[in-house]
């Protein structure tokens, strides 16, 4: 039997073959979910033993640092979906994209949960902070336009991620910022962050903070608890740009709505202060629903 030129063995040869191959597909597919899931429940479960060697690390109870975790695992999950066809006869490449992933979340990651944190609802009381630095002048011109420098809100400190130049930049080398938590807090650690020299365009760190102080607030219309007086370490930048500072003076009793964060002197920029990030560790007082 022939159909349009075609012997019909041929073209039902044909089709199983495209079957197969659909079928085929669908296993190699299955089969590499199942490969990521389990890589991914090993990367769980050593996450989870640091956890239960670290009393500020993340539980059910302090999950917000669990909440960005789960993004980038799912985001290396989409990843090694999208290209499955390319990736499945090789596992080693799949660890590959997996570790390179948990790599950059490890950079980040310092086992403390942050309640300043942007995502979960931190956020900046602009009002009640320093101005922020503008270079009003161009940096390069397009069809004869000047094209200005984007400038930073001070929201930036609370994100994940750095970057050269992905800073606040504070006008002078005095000033402080206000930021109301994600939840109510009786802090215990704080953490200072800024690029490494090796990072930067000149090799030097002058903009980076260098004497700080911090208070606890619950209002606005007054100072606060005095937390704490602190030095962020530019010679020890290379090897630990993120400084984590334990509070020198607490209330056990309290927890605070607000955090100001003073800073009192720079590393020798005339103009601006770099801060890059800042993030405040604790117990936090959850909702009842948490």
């Amino acid at each position: 039997i022939w159909l349009v030129g075609i012997p019909f063995s041929a073209w039902l040869f044909t089709i199983h073959f495209n079957n197969s191959q659909i079928i085929d597909s669908k296993i190699n597919e299955i089969k590499l979910k199942e490969f990521i899931r389990n890589e991914l429940e090993k990367y769980s479960q050593q996450f989870q033993l640091t956890c239960k060697s670290n009393t500020q690390c993340i539980t059910y109870h302090n999950f917000v640092s669990k909440i960005e975790y789960e993004k980038d695992i799912q985001q290396i999950l989409d990843k090694c979906n999208t290209n499955f066809f390319s990736w499945f006869n090789s596992g080693q490449k799949i660890k590959l994209i997996i570790d390179e992933a948990l790599r950059k979340y490890d950079s980040d990651n310092i086992a403390l949960a942050d309640y300043a944190l942007e995502s979960v609802g931190g956020s900046i009381i602009t009002e009640y902070s320093s101005k922020t630095f503008t270079d009003r002048s161009p940096t390069f011109n397009i069809f004869g336009l000047p094209i200005l420098k984007r400038i930073a809100s001070p929201n930036i400190i609370l994100r994940k991620g750095i970057m050269p130049g992905n800073c606040w930049p504070m006008i002078g080398s005095h000033g402080y910022v206000l930021i109301s938590l994600a939840f109510p807090v009786r802090p215990t650690m704080f953490t200072l962050e800024h690029l490494p020299k090796t990072l930067s365009f000149d090799g030097q760190s002058r903009s980076a903070p260098k004497e700080f102080s911090i208070r606890g607030l619950n209002s606005i219309d007054n100072e606060g608890q005095f937390l704490g007086r602190f030095i962020y370490d530019t010679t020890k930048i290379d090897s630990s740009h993120i400084q984590t500072f334990h509070v020198q003076q607490t209330n056990d009793l309290i927890f605070y709505h607000l955090i100001k964060l003073i800073i009192e002197s720079n590393w020798g920029h005339p103009e601006f202060t770099c801060i890059y990030r800042f993030r405040v560790h604790g117990q936090p007082q959850l909702p009842p629903s948490y």
